[in-house]
């Protein structure tokens, strides 16, 4: 007995040793004196028994100077019974929060959650409500007059279809009782701000146009209201939209309007895998950045650790949703906040991504006309596809630091071709997976291939999963057919619309799902760069379908994809030739995947690519995939204010700069596989300009065969081999180029 009895006591040393380790990590982060520098408020939500423990205010006083009580002012716990109130839980973290110089956040005053049941079962008249309303809210705001300086009036009105949720207080006063709400409150406190607050708004959307047109209605009216709070309960498996949060966060600031980040988590399913745990990493980076870039004052995360989330109760086989994992130890998401902290202030242009002008953001895809339509039955048959361009699926837009598919192109790999007749698109798939899932109740996260077309401003999303035809809930007017492999897809829609001469957004994307016992998709590959919000009605790039003369000619831009990015980094690679993780961490990786030699422009694995912006410079790192090839050359081409450079590089060699004095160097890696290069672009830094680019390598086959590999389409190499490069072929059409944002 004494030996387990020893034993324990040592367990209990240890554990206590690493929570003080990991305690002194956390509070060496020092995330609220960076926050207080930039101007910014740090918090977080807790709950009153959390102040009793050490490690709990460790982390928390040294890391956040705003503080949220998760519970204990809502209705359920601050107002029990009818005639009495329990301010002992909020009472303790307000006066804590004071104590330790913290700004405070009341939440919340009216909900349609968490209500106590003296009140669900009241039959109120209107006049009856508002009194009840009004009391309570004279009575909590009144109470901390002066303490809490921010209250969260009004939580969650807004219904998912952009109508004002139906609720205990609509239903027995009316759609006012918003507007009477925030007037009490301000009657209460005529100092405090006022906000209202709730979730899924982030994104321009039909929730967010809906609590748009409520709030600029409220403030037309006179109705006191300072500021919105979005929530921001993220689901890591998805990639926010950041150019559209972007776009809806300043049209809210542009009423005169605060906005808060205030409910802060990214939750993950199961054991993350490094990709999600960089992805959440990612996202919380990013979120801090647009914080900082549109002056949004409070950035607060619902929690402090994972020790006490709310996440896996509400959301099953989830958790990770927050910066410190359960035993307090920062996670990699908490360091790159922290550098977000420490760095310049971002500029808000970085996040306005979309192409927002009629400059076509990279080549259209293209669709031929034909006559003899191909017999859509799941054999493929080359004769009836010979015409059709072949593009690859190439970029995994479920990982947006790095785009390029698995090393193994056994694992999942794809490529497809489009014709059409009419109002009819005709296309066949040729998919490569070592394993099908297709048992899972949603059907997104089964093995599937998914049509987005936008045409004349209205888009649809279609999808069939792997053996079955078009999913029947979307309508389709057409057939999809598998092979019985899964290997061949043919499929045909009808868009009721003569597509003749025509140009339309466009996407397509093949999923993977590796696990039959976990939702969880490997990859969603796309032929563009985006991040996977075709489901959206977002990301989309361009189709323009041939002219009844026989011409590809491009209409007026719709599609809206999102530009490649060169991110900025304070310290330049060493050009060595030798592509070192830590000198290119900042970066995004992307493939290089089209060979603009041939109609069948799709290549299983050709090559990668990333950029970086290091002021005026921009530095470039290639990847060469493909071991069966003999390269010839890589050239480069940026294009920024109406100068363009144009460089060439031969393997082991320099750039060749016989005809320009730019400033720049090549270097490749001894056996000629990888190369990094500079550029200095212009005298002044290129931060936050957009450019246009183009990077290719230029190759042999094993056949002796013209090969190249691009990022983007194109069809200059196609229609005018004889030209001499890229330079002369650049200047003769000029479509070959895409939209590059550096940040």
């Amino acid at each position: 007995m004494m030996k387990w009895k020893f034993i324990s006591m040592l367990i209990l040393i240890v554990l206590s040793h690493l929570t003080f380790i990991f305690s002194e990590d956390a509070v060496k982060l020092q995330l609220r004196n960076y926050a207080t520098q930039k101007g910014i408020y740090i918090g977080c939500a807790v709950m009153p028994q959390h102040l009793d423990e050490p490690t709990f205010v460790n982390i928390l006083t040294n890391n956040f100077n705003y503080l949220t009580p998760e519970n204990n002012m809502k209705w359920e716990l601050i107002h029990p019974k009818k005639d009495s109130y329990d301010f002992s839980g909020a009472d303790k973290i307000v006066e804590f929060g004071l104590k330790n110089g913290m700004r405070i956040r009341g939440h919340t005053l009216v909900w349609h959650y968490q209500n106590p049941k003296w009140l669900l079962d009241s039959k109120l008249t209107r006049e009856e409500a508002m009194e009840v309303l009004k009391n309570h809210i004279m009575t909590v705001v009144g109470r901390y007059k002066g303490k809490v300086k921010d209250w969260d009036v009004v939580n969650e009105p807004m219904g998912e279809n952009g109508v004002l949720r139906w609720n205990i207080w609509y239903q027995n006063i009316g759609e006012d009782y918003i507007e009477l709400a925030l007037n009490w409150a301000k009657e209460a406190d005529p100092d405090a701000k006022l906000f209202l607050n709730d979730y899924g708004i982030e994104p321009v959307n039909a929730k967010s146009d809906g609590f748009y047109r409520l709030v600029k209605k409220l403030k037309s009216k006179g109705v006191p209201l300072d500021g919105v709070g979005f929530q921001f309960h993220l689901d890591g498996k998805f990639y926010p939209d950041f150019a559209s949060i972007a776009q809806n966060i300043k049209r809210f600031k542009d009423l005169g309007l605060e906005v808060h980040f205030t409910e802060v988590d990214v939750r993950l399913y199961g054991k993350p895998s490094q990709r999600e745990i960089e992805q959440h990493e990612r996202i919380f980076s990013e979120l801090m950045k647009l914080a900082l870039a549109y002056d949004c004052k409070a950035f607060i995360t619902w929690g402090l650790s994972d020790k006490y989330s709310w996440i896996p109760s509400f959301f099953s086989g989830y958790g990770y949703g927050l910066m410190f994992d359960e035993n307090y130890k920062p996670k990699s998401a908490a360091l790159a906040v922290r550098d977000v902290l420490k760095g310049e202030k971002p500029k808000s242009s970085i996040f306005e991504i979309q192409t927002t002008s009629q400059e076509r953001p990279l080549p259209a895809f293209r669709g031929k006309r034909v006559d003899n339509v191909p017999v859509i039955d799941g054999k493929f048959n080359e004769e009836e596809w010979k015409d059709a361009y072949v593009y690859p699926f190439v970029f995994n837009q479920l990982n947006t630091k790095d785009f390029v598919p698995p090393a193994s192109y056994d694992d999942i790999y794809g490529n497809w071709r489009i014709v059409y007749k009419g109002s009819k698109i005709y296309g066949v798939v040729l998919r490569k997976d070592n394993l099908t899932v297709v048992n899972h109740k949603d059907p997104w996260d089964n093995d599937n291939f998914e049509l987005f077309y936008n045409i004349d401003g209205k888009w649809k999303q279609i999808r069939t999963i792997v053996g079955k035809d078009w999913q029947k809930d979307h309508n389709v007017n057409g057939k999809a057919i598998w092979n019985s492999d899964g290997g061949i897809l043919e499929f045909e829609v009808d868009v009721g619309v003569d597509l003749t001469g025509k140009t339309i957004g466009f996407n397509v994307a093949l999923s993977d799902n590796d696990t039959p016992d976990n939702s969880l998709r490997k990859c969603q590959l796309y032929p563009i760069v985006g991040n996977n919000t075709g489901w959206q009605g977002k990301g989309f790039g361009e189709m323009t379908f041939e002219d009844e003369n026989g011409n590809f000619i491009d209409k007026a831009l719709i599609g809206d994809v999102m530009p490649f990015l060169a991110p900025p980094s304070k310290i330049p690679p060493v050009l060595d030739g030798v592509i070192e993780k830590d000198e290119w961490k900042n970066s995004v990786r992307y493939p290089l995947a089209y060979n603009r030699f041939s109609k069948d422009q799709s290549i299983n694995n050709g090559g990668a690519f990333r950029f970086l912006t290091v002021e005026n410079y921009i530095y470039g790192a290639v990847e060469i995939l493909d071991n069966k090839i003999s390269i010839e050359n890589l050239e480069f081409l940026f294009s920024l204010g109406g100068e363009t450079i144009v460089l060439y590089s031969p393997p082991g060699s320099d750039f060749d700069k016989k005809q320009s004095k730019i400033e720049a160097k090549a270097v490749w890696s001894k056996d000629k596989k990888d190369i990094e290069f500079m550029v200095k672009i212009r005298d002044k830094s290129i931060s936050n300009e957009k450019a246009r680019f183009s990077l290719g390598i230029i190759a042999k086959n094993a056949k002796g065969e013209n090969v190249s590999f691009y990022p983007f389409c194109g069809y200059n190499l196609i229609d005018e081999t004889k030209a001499k490069g890229l330079g002369e072929l650049m200047s003769k059409k000029g479509i070959e180029t895409a939209i590059i944002l550096c940040q």
